[in-house]
């Protein structure tokens, strides 16, 4: 009879451990994990939407893994968008792409564009306007 031998765990083995289910309204919920992978541990976000006919929750495309290192300066963060309170600056790469956003927009009115493109245009232009610093 053979003795059984264990195999080492792979450093590459995933785990989730499940930490909070976060309800947003009566349709969707978040669902938080801890999971470790590779030797490092990270914060697992994903939305599930409630199915509204078939009352089935499916998940969402979107979800998030942060590292857990980061995950303090993430939460001080949403802290303070709940405080409406600016933690920083905007960084200059994101201003520079608001202003290239309005010189697209003037540009497009140069030449005419048809209605559709332009309010288009005005709409990324006021989402970004919504997150000015």
């Amino acid at each position: 009879m053979r003795e059984k031998t264990q195999q080492p765990s792979s450093i590459l083995a995933t785990t989730d451990k499940f930490i909070a289910a976060v309800p947003w309204g009566d349709w969707r919920t978040v669902l938080v994990f801890r999971r470790e992978h590779g030797g490092r541990a990270y914060a697992r976000v994903r939305t599930w939407n409630l199915h509204r006919t078939k009352s089935v929750w499916y998940p969402t495309e979107r979800f998030y893994v942060i590292p857990i290192e980061e995950v303090d300066a993430l939460a001080a963060a949403l802290q303070a968008t709940a405080r409406d309170e600016p933690m920083a600056m905007k960084p200059s790469w994101y201003a520079a792409r608001e202003k290239a956003d309005r010189e697209r927009y003037e540009e497009l009115l140069d030449f005419g564009a048809p209605d559709t493109i332009l309010e288009r245009q005005e709409r990324r232009i006021r989402n970004r306007r919504q997150t000015r610093v």
